[in-house]
């Protein structure tokens, strides 16, 4: 997800994969920027996220410093949501 390769629905709607990138909220396009900074699904997990970033980081969180301080947070994060398709 952090390069981009997901199953987001943006991502697969790119590859003509889903017929629409639009986020089961709909709110705006299923994107990694939506679903770690906006995506009202995810307001619960994003949330728990978000306290262990600011343990040591600041928020919002750039995807560089996901990989290089915050994966294993980020990692957790990730097996807590539902890319629902």
């Amino acid at each position: 997800m952090v390069t981009g390769h997901g199953k987001t629905r943006a991502y697969l709607h790119r590859f003509k994969i889903m017929d629409s990138a639009t986020c089961p909220c709909n709110k705006e396009n299923q994107t990694l920027d939506h679903i770690l900074y906006k995506c009202t699904l995810h307001k619960t997990q994003r949330n728990l996220f978000k306290e262990k970033v600011l343990k040591s980081g600041s928020w919002p969180v750039s995807k560089e410093e996901l990989i290089t301080k915050h994966l294993k947070s980020f990692l957790t994060f990730t097996k807590t949501i539902t890319l629902e398709h």
